[in-house]
């Protein structure tokens, strides 16, 4: 079993039933053994700037959907959990700062995927399942797998 971090677009995919929704909801029953799935409060962060932001969906109904993937922890009927910014203890924001403008500036990177990267990197963690390969492309220890195209995985 391989410990997955699943990023912001599954969620997203997932409330807007969009392309790639059945798709991903095969290659999660597929894989439903294989996986154990992780996320982080920063990816519910990200869920709502997109949906509310770029989708201009109902905050109400944003809201009423990250509760209950906090509550229930399913997707497409799989179990997650969440993980935290770090394992380190005493692990404190002007260090977690510090290490995502590296990141950034390392990998060339958008702040949301360097979040997510650190977040992988400190939780021991070295799959993510996305559908945006391009976004993680490159980052030293982090393999992504895209359930739109699994024969690439």
């Amino acid at each position: 079993m391989k410990t997955t971090y699943l990023d912001t677009n599954i969620f997203v995919t997932f409330f807007l039933k969009r392309e790639g929704f059945d798709k991903i909801e095969k290659f999660m029953r597929e894989n439903k053994e294989e996986l154990d799935l992780v996320t982080s409060d920063w990816t519910l962060t990200e869920i709502v700037k997109v949906l509310i932001n770029e989708y201009k969906k109902n905050p109400k109904k944003v809201a009423e959907y990250i509760q209950e993937l906090q509550r229930e922890k399913r997707i497409f009927d799989n179990k997650f959990s969440f993980v935290k910014v770090s394992k380190e203890k005493g692990y404190d924001f002007e260090e977690f700062f510090y290490h995502i403008q590296k990141t950034i500036l390392e990998y060339n990177n958008g702040v949301s995927d360097s979040i997510h990267s650190l977040i992988m990197k400190n939780n021991n963690l070295k799959y993510i399942l996305t559908t945006n390969d391009q976004d993680f492309k490159g980052i030293k220890g982090i393999i992504v797998i895209n359930p739109l195209h699994p024969e690439e995985k």
